[in-house]
């Protein structure tokens, strides 16, 4: 069997990445009528999603962070996208 191609190995990735991020949810918030997991199962969620996740991101060539998140000095990224002034306070209605 060939190997699954960058495509396919990406679409895997990102797949796996939902499944464990629901399974994260619905350990954090039990659906109606599910029991609530115990500290046991949420932490194997968490480390599930960050394998996942991990995953995926070599999937899609993008660096690893680790150093960064594993010395407790990670930060979020600037994002150019957002205007360089501040946006007008939404009223409600």
């Amino acid at each position: 069997m060939p190997a699954p191609s960058i495509s396919e190995s990406r679409a895997l990735a990102k797949l796996a990445w939902e499944a464990s991020w629901e399974r994260l949810g619905n350990a954090l918030q039990p659906p109606a009528g599910y029991p609530a997991a115990t500290a046991e199962q949420i932490s194997e969620c968490f480390r599930v999603a960050q394998v996942r996740l991990d995953e995926m991101r070599a999937a899609f060539g993008v660096p690893d962070d680790s150093a960064h998140r594993d010395s407790g000095s990670w930060r979020f990224p600037s994002l150019p996208c957002l205007p360089p002034f501040p946006l007008p306070a939404i009223r409600p209605c």
